[in-house]
């Protein structure tokens, strides 16, 4: 019996994981931490899946949420960003 899927929005999760500046990597390992797993390279190239196909399980796509600071709904794609927080974000860049 197949793992039941999950799907997540791949150019969200790329740019989410961006601007965090977290390479794949990084974010595998964080994630990883965030679910008491131990790094593997299989999970790395389950964070490269994610961002190929979108598709994940709703444990690490709850991981990946948390890592990175967002909703699920919004990896998914079915909620748009914060513009306060996308201005904040801005402001910070910009006093940088």
């Amino acid at each position: 019996m197949a793992r039941p899927s999950f799907a997540v929005d791949p150019i969200r999760l790329r740019a989410l994981r961006e601007e965090n500046g977290l390479t794949q990597a990084a974010l595998a390992a964080r994630v990883a931490q965030q679910m008491s797993k131990p790094e593997t390279d299989s999970l790395v190239r389950h964070c490269q899946r994610g961002e190929e196909t979108g598709q994940t399980s709703l444990s690490y796509a709850t991981a990946l949420a948390t890592v990175l600071s967002v909703s699920v709904p919004l990896l998914q794609g079915l909620e748009g960003s914060d513009p306060n927080v996308y201005l904040q974000q801005m402001r910070t860049l910009l006093a940088q």
